[in-house]
């Protein structure tokens, strides 16, 4: 199976997620890709974004990069306005991706960390053995159409028609307008307001199109670290000490896990959800029934 990666990030000058300068954030990029390169050497990057221009020792470690200079406008909390989750980069790279030939397309930010050592393969292996055409994460729900969108591993044609630049903003909220995309791709018509009772496709509601076509696992499963929320705290570690524990794959990802800095998704050491910010949010246990 040929193997690739779409990582996606904006540099502003100062990020209030996570309150980062311009500096940091080229730090921890640099360090997010130079992660993803050295666990998954036979994958194809492609790297998208916009605002301060990455490293150039972080850029040639790309296949492929489509970056602008300008800074697209962002709102108070750092989000791009009127772009949810900048679709128009990840559309980018997906078009190209799938220009080169790619089937599958594994769909990252780049100010993140996943533990696994090839985690494209990691995500193959589980939509293989599930039957399924996606593999999802936290912060997806049972209501609202919502779909997390940090990580997305599915097959080209799909994440494709989610992530089209050329799709109309259906809703502010990120989560909700990539559901809603989700949901057009199979009736091919616009979406209703949201009633969880509503048979949106093969007479199925949101909940059981998801489950019928998505695998979903827990951050913590995933080894997923968002580097925004733990760059200072690495910084008290200390950085270079442990970027090194991180490259050489021996960093407990554990205390670091993707929502847990801000209280969204709380682990115990065993990977059993403890604190989950809204209820309607799937962990593993509940997805699955477990």
């Amino acid at each position: 199976m040929k193997k690739c990666i779409v990582s996606q990030v904006h540099i502003a000058p100062f990020d209030p997620q996570g309150k980062t300068t311009s500096a940091q954030k080229q730090k921890l990029v640099h360090l997010a890709i130079s992660h993803l390169r050295k666990f998954n050497p036979d994958a194809y990057i492609a790297f998208t974004g916009h605002g301060i221009r990455p490293f150039k020792e972080t850029l040639d470690q790309c296949d492929f990069i489509y970056w602008e200079d300008q800074l697209r406008p962002l709102d108070q909390g750092g989000s791009v306005i009127g772009m949810p989750a900048q679709f128009f980069f990840l559309s980018k790279g997906i078009k190209h991706c799938r220009e080169k030939g790619f089937d599958y397309c594994l769909k990252v930010r780049a100010d993140g960390l996943y533990g696994h050592k090839d985690i494209v393969q990691y995500s193959h292996d589980i939509i293989l053995s599930e039957k399924k055409r996606m593999l999802l994460t936290q912060m997806t729900g049972s209501l609202y159409y919502k779909m997390g969108d940090c990580f997305m591993y599915a097959d080209i044609d799909l994440l494709d028609s989610i992530w089209d630049m050329n799709n109309p903003v259906e809703d502010p909220d990120g989560l909700v307008n990539t559901g809603m995309h989700f949901v057009e791709y199979f009736t091919k018509t616009k979406v209703p307001k949201f009633n969880k009772n509503t048979k949106l496709y093969q007479n199925l509601t949101w909940e059981e199109l998801l489950k019928k076509e998505c695998s979903f696992r827990d951050v913590f499963s995933l080894k997923y670290m968002d580097l925004r929320w733990n760059y200072h705290k690495l910084e008290q570690l200390g950085w270079k000490e442990s970027s090194i524990k991180i490259l050489d794959g021996i960093f407990d990802y554990q205390e670091y896990s993707w929502g847990k800095t801000n209280n969204w998704h709380v682990f115990n050491k065993n990977g059993k959800m403890i604190h989950n910010y809204q209820s309607f949010y799937y962990s593993e246990e509940s997805y699955y029934g477990k």
